[in-house]
């Protein structure tokens, strides 16, 4: 399994472990879990306006998931091409004897028929977008959690 990106510790945040303790049995991996899932979304979208714009698929395809962990949640995209607008990449053909693509509106722009190899720049988003949220999401996460817990023991 890799490593997550970013990674919350609330250990030694002295309030939400006294609102854990108040809570008992009401505290559920649920808990974490919504706090995460707030999280998360602060990162999909920022991601989202950070993601290169040509048709809007990447940007639309960019989510937020939960997984069979309720401490792990995930963001990201299924678009093929999301890891090289992310980390560049070189593109030679495979099956045919050239490339071909618009630069530009495909009917209005320019054509271009190329042995290759393409070099892709790296256009980061979703790096950036956790990079700069980290404090953000943490905070997002503890508030959520303490409204939760908060709640439960009313």
């Amino acid at each position: 399994m890799s490593e997550p990106f970013l990674k919350i510790d609330v250990r030694g945040d002295r309030e939400l472990a006294r609102a854990i303790e108040r809570a008992g049995a009401a505290f559920r991996p649920e808990v974490v879990h919504n706090g995460l899932l707030a999280g998360g979304m602060l990162v999909a979208n920022d991601a989202k306006a950070m993601a290169p714009y040509r048709t809007g698929t990447l940007r639309r395809s960019i989510h937020l998931e939960s997984t069979e962990d309720p401490l792990t949640v995930k963001v990201g995209t299924n678009v093929p091409y999301a890891a090289a607008q992310e980390y560049g990449a070189s593109i030679s053909p495979k099956r045919a004897k050239v490339l071909h693509f618009w630069i530009g509106k495909p009917g209005t722009g320019t054509e271009v028929f190329t042995k290759g190899p393409v070099h892709i720049p790296a256009h980061p988003y979703m790096r950036p977008s956790i990079e700069k949220n980290q404090q953000r999401v943490r905070d997002e996460v503890r508030r959520v959690i303490l409204l939760q817990l908060q709640a439960a023991v009313r």
